[in-house]
């Protein structure tokens, strides 16, 4: 290389070498001091980004822990309560074996009536106040039409105005239809029917529709402007279905029990079942992803228009929709209803279809999720149904018909509590299954957890030792680089002492 004064390439070379070498100095010391070998994009992009993923997961998997710890408090929580219960029927049971004996008098079996019921309405009070955190527990399914109104729709000349809540130009049988649906899938279905009453005067052709929270909806036409003009009157007929999940059931199981529940008879999966005060009728549809089962129970009319009912219900399971739907059975004598009773009898039906509402129990309680996994896929979360356990779920007590009033009565109340045990005991096998469960998904999500965590580290820390090493090099190299650039600065020199020599 040549001796030059404009550019000592030798000086820009060696200034070159050493900002490298304080770059990477640098880069080790952030290292070091946070710990991180990836602490921008620009350090390892595609490591950032799995990094990150994994944090997420992380904390999720956290929070997920969280989660699981806190449905085994809640089961626990369930289980007390449980727990109680399970003291209260044996209790109760002790006092019906005393009371079924014959050394007893009846008038003596009412003193020990007397405890009997007060334990069932302790038991149901018991079920009624078990909370955790401001969910009821044992309080099995709950009725609620506020969610979602369907559009209504109407036939014939009627017109249906959704947002005045109003029908208008009413023909003699017309009819309208309106839904009220909760989240849970049950849903009210109301078909009114209008005609006019009267001859001559004028023609009121418009009715106001509202929708009630017990899943009703009450349709009220336009009154007479004038007396002798013709009346527009509404005949309304409730319906209240179960709506299954959407997916296609690869088989449907249709039973009903005529005992309680302790056995179960087989029924085609359609047509109508006509059921009677007290009998149950149990539906099992089989999914791709799961079994669902439902149990109604046919109430006891509490009507006493309807007491010749005797609380009759029709079911009508739809294959096609995956819809129980059930509807109260006028009888009133033979022959059937005629149309002016229908009129007579509308609010009548809108009254029992509450009734029937209120009454019609199911043994599917809404089910309580646990989510604990990083995803939303099916194996990220699972939950539990637990029945209702008041005393007249479990066939006990006043309301259910049960008591020690004679000796017949009391050998009856001795199989009843049999059964009402076993309902408990399997409720509880379930809870008990459920927290084991739980038990088991904390200690895998904790191993999953902490492999995560150590993957994260592998991506993300800095290895100590290694980055040490690079930088002690890369502080050995600047130290080189410097002494070489003074070196080359020396070069200028030597050519102006040639100069100055010449």
């Amino acid at each position: 290389m040549s001796l030059a004064i404009n550019h000592n390439m030798l000086a820009i070379n060696s200034r070159y070498s050493l900002n490298q070498s304080y770059s990477g100095i640098e880069k080790s010391t952030e290292r070091l001091s946070s710990g991180l070998r990836v602490g921008t994009a620009a350090d390892d992009a595609a490591g950032l980004a799995i990094r990150e993923i994994m944090r997420a997961d992380i904390k999720t998997l956290g929070q997920g822990l969280r989660n699981a710890n806190d449905g085994i408090s809640m089961i626990q929580t369930a289980d007390g309560a449980l727990g109680v219960i399970d003291a209260q029927l044996i209790r109760m049971k002790e006092l019906a074996e005393q009371a079924s004996t014959g050394t007893y008098t009846d008038s003596q079996r009412k003193l020990i009536n007397q405890e009997y019921q007060k334990l069932a309405l302790e038991l149901t009070r018991i079920a009624e106040s078990s909370v955790f955190n401001t969910k009821q527990l044992l309080n099995g399914y709950q009725h609620n039409f506020t969610v979602e109104h369907a559009a209504p729709t109407a036939t014939g000349t009627a017109t249906v105005d959704a947002t005045n809540k109003a029908i208008s130009t009413i023909g003699a049988t017309d009819t309208a239809t309106f839904t009220n649906r909760n989240e849970d899938g049950f849903a009210v279905t109301t078909t009114a029917t209008f005609s006019h009453k009267g001859v001559g005067g004028a023609v009121p052709t418009n009715a106001t529709y509202t929708y009630n929270t017990d899943g009703t909806t009450s349709i009220t036409p336009e009154p007479q402007p004038v007396a002798g003009d013709q009346e527009l009157v509404s005949s309304e007929v409730y319906s209240l279905s179960k709506q299954y999940e959407p997916s296609d059931a690869t088989s449907v199981r249709y039973e009903i029990s005529s005992d309680g529940g302790k056995t179960w008879k087989d029924l085609p999966t359609a047509g109508t079942v006509t059921t009677n005060a007290g009998e149950q009728l149990r539906v099992t549809a089989d999914y791709p992803k799961g079994e669902i089962t439902e149990t109604f129970v046919d109430p006891s009319s509490t009507d006493p228009a309807l007491a010749g009912d005797d609380g009759k219900i029709a079911f009508v399971y739809d294959a096609g929709t995956h819809t129980v739907s059930y509807t109260t059975v006028p009888v009133h004598g033979t022959p059937p209803l005629t149309e002016a009773q229908v009129d007579e009898n509308s609010a009548q039906a809108k009254a029992d279809l509450s009734t029937v509402q209120n009454n019609i129990k199911t043994d599917s309680a809404a089910t309580i999720k646990f989510t604990f996994g990083a995803r939303n896929e099916s194996t990220d979360h699972y939950g539990i149904k637990i029945d209702k356990v008041s005393a007249k779920s479990l066939g006990l007590g006043i309301e259910a018909g049960d008591s020690l009033l004679t000796q017949e009565s009391a050998r009856n109340a001795l199989d009843n509590l049999s059964a009402a045990i076993i309902k408990k005991d399997a409720i509880r096998a379930r809870i008990g299954s459920t927290q084991n469960r739980l038990a088991a998904t904390i200690d895998n999500i904790s191993i999953q957890r902490e492999n995560a965590q150590a993957s994260e580290s592998r991506i993300s820390d800095v290895d100590v030792a290694e980055e040490m090493v690079e930088f002690n090099r890369k502080q050995l190299m600047a130290n080189a680089a410097m002494s070489i650039l003074v070196q080359a600065n020396s070069l200028p020199e030597t050519a102006r002492q040639l100069l100055s020599q010449s």
